[in-house]
C-alpha cells in the first residue's frame, strides 16, 4: 500500500486543530494521513454493502439505521458504527480505533464518498472517515448549509454548530439543508460581516443578514434582522 501525505510542512497541527472539532471517531482518524492502492473490483462491493447500511460506516440518522445499533452523527450524514474491545472486536474488514469500529479501507476509494478519506492508522491499514481538512483555517460561514458541526466555522472566540435538517428521531426539522450558527455572540464577541446575532432564547446565536438576502427555504425575521426557516417542517 503506498502511503501519501496531503498536508503542508505544518499540517500536523492544522490536522490536530481540524480533529479537535470533530466527533469521538472523526478526532482520532484525521490525526493521521491519507493512503492509497487498492482493488478496483472489491472497492465497489464494499461501498456498495456500506451505503445500504449494512456495515460499518455507512450513513444514518437514527441508531436503528445502523445494524450495530450506534449513528454517531457528529459525522456528516451520520455515521454506523459499535464500540469494541481487545474481548469484542470489529467485524471483518473493520478497525478498532479508540474503542470504535471504524470501516476499514486501502484506499479513498473503498470509502463511501468523495468527502471521505482513507486515513492511515497502520502501515497497511486505514480507515473510513470525513475529511475536515477544507475546513480548517476556513472564513467563517454562517448561514452555509451544513450536515454536521465539522462543517461549519465560527468567528474566533464562538462555538461553531450545525442545526440539522434531520432531528433525533430521524425527522425533518425546518432548517432546510441545515444551517450554520455560532453560540454565544454578544457585544465583546461579535458575530462579524454578513451576521446578526440573536439573542432571544436561552444562549444567543449568529444567524446570517437579512441584507444580502435569504438562501431558499427561509426568509428575514425583521424582528432580528436574520435569516430563519420560511416554513414549519
Amino acid at each position: 500500500m503506498t502511503t501519501r501525505s496531503r498536508v503542508t510542512t505544518n499540517g500536523g497541527s492544522r490536522l490536530a486543530l481540524a480533529a479537535s472539532r470533530l466527533g469521538p471517531i472523526a478526532a482520532h482518524a484525521l490525526l493521521f494521513f491519507a493512503c492509497g492502492g487498492g482493488a478496483p473490483a472489491a472497492e465497489s462491493t464494499r461501498v456498495a454493502a456500506v451505503l445500504s447500511g449494512e456495515t460499518t460506516g455507512g450513513p444514518c440518522a437514527v441508531d436503528a439505521d445502523c445494524r450495530a445499533g450506534v449513528c454517531d452523527r457528529t459525522v456528516p450524514d451520520g455515521y454506523c458504527t459499535s464500540e469494541c474491545s481487545d474481548t469484542e472486536p470489529c467485524a471483518v474488514g473493520d478497525v478498532c480505533t479508540g474503542g470504535l469500529c471504524l470501516a476499514g479501507c486501502h484506499n479513498q476509494r473503498e470509502c463511501r464518498a468523495a468527502d471521505f478519506e482513507c486515513f492511515e492508522v497502520s502501515p497497511d491499514q486505514g480507515v473510513c472517515m470525513f475529511d475536515a481538512r477544507p475546513f480548517d483555517g476556513a472564513a467563517p460561514n454562517i448561514g452555509a448549509p451544513c450536515r454536521a458541526a465539522v462543517e461549519c466555522v465560527a468567528p474566533e472566540g464562538l462555538e461553531a454548530f450545525c442545526i440539522s435538517a434531520v432531528d433525533l428521531t430521524g425527522g425533518q426539522t425546518s432548517y432546510v439543508g441545515g444551517m450554520c450558527v455560532a453560540l454565544g455572540c454578544g457585544a465583546s464577541s461579535p458575530c462579524g460581516d454578513g451576521a446578526v446575532c440573536a439573542i432571544g432564547g436561552p444562549l444567543p446565536y449568529c444567524l446570517p443578514s437579512c441584507e444580502a438576502g435569504c438562501r431558499d427555504g427561509y426568509a428575514c425575521d425583521d424582528a432580528v434582522g436574520g435569516c430563519v426557516p420560511a416554513e414549519a417542517p
